[in-house]
């Protein structure tokens, strides 16, 4: 009993160290939520204050001279007319013949193996290009 009373001191010291790191930790922590709940929802720079109002005149110098003088008057340009190109796939042409293939199974190879209801057959087309 003695020896944890005796040893005691240097706990005490390690204890204090410790919370002195978490201290500085939940510093450190409320410093960053600080800045992020400011960064969110605080003022930004598009906003406009009635007290700007005098900083602000010191940028329009070019919108008040605009206007006093009348803008000039605007010019047109024709363009010539044209058509757009089509979008898309271009449509077969009547070179190109297109021919369906039939892949057809005896009524027995049509038959499934497991619900025994006929398979449908299979058609695939081919296009033939001439040359």
């Amino acid at each position: 009993m003695t020896d944890t009373i005796a040893a005691l001191p240097d706990n005490v010291d390690e204890l204090k160290a410790i919370i002195r790191d978490y201290e500085k930790k939940l510093l450190w922590a409320e410093e960053k939520y600080r800045a992020m709940e400011l960064r969110y929802f605080g003022q930004k720079s598009e906003h406009y204050r009635p007290e700007d109002d005098r900083q602000n005149r010191l940028f329009d110098e070019a919108e008040e001279i605009a206007a006093e003088s009348p803008p000039p008057p605007a010019q047109t340009v024709q363009v010539p007319a044209h058509e757009r190109a089509k979008r898309g796939r271009k449509p077969k042409t009547a070179a190109t013949e297109r021919i369906e293939v039939v892949h057809d199974l005896t009524d027995d190879e049509k038959r499934c193996p497991c619900c025994g209801e006929s398979r449908p057959s299979i058609v695939s087309g081919v296009t033939i290009i001439p040359s």
